[in-house]
């Protein structure tokens, strides 16, 4: 009997290391875009800080914007609505 291959399971959330190497920077350079709001918000969980991979990629898709930025804002309204098909409140 063959033996089934585990289905890959990718992350909805990474830390800090893995969200830098995603987005092609180092992780000094990533933890002052934290810092200084220049990337998505991190989710935190008990102690753990994390980020959206699916911010992520919004985010690099869109330019890079800073967290507070306008646009970021409405790039995350747009987003919402498209899932969610609501108002984001």
């Amino acid at each position: 009997m063959k033996a089934e291959k585990a289905e890959k399971i990718e992350p909805l959330l990474v830390d800090s290391k893995i969200a830098a190497s995603i987005c092609g920077v180092g992780l000094t350079l990533w933890k002052e875009l934290t810092v200084t709001g220049r990337n998505p918000k991190p989710i935190q969980l008990n102690s753990k800080i994390l980020w959206s991979t699916h911010q992520l990629e919004l985010w690099a898709f869109n330019g890079c914007p800073s967290r507070d930025s306008a646009e970021w804002i409405q790039i995350l309204e747009r987003e919402h609505k498209r899932k969610c098909g609501e108002k984001w409140a």
